[in-house]
């Protein structure tokens, strides 16, 4: 029931982004974002954009009651 984002990179050589999708599908709500061009760690790889989906996906978010 807790809100998750997952990020996955198109040219992950490590797990492949059909199984990123899976997961995002399996997690009722879940939103992906795959990332063109980009390998198995997005976070390092496009720091900047990566940061702002992550802000952006938690300033989405209802406040905790």
């Amino acid at each position: 029931a807790a809100p998750t984002l997952v990020m996955h990179g198109d040219d992950d050589s490590v797990i492949p982004v059909a199984d990123g999708r899976g997961l995002a599908g399996a997690i009722p709500g879940a939103k992906l974002i795959t990332y063109p061009k980009v390998g198995h760690v997005p976070m390092e790889q496009i720091p900047d954009r990566s940061a702002r989906d992550v802000r952006a996906f938690v300033e989405s978010l209802p406040p905790a009651s």
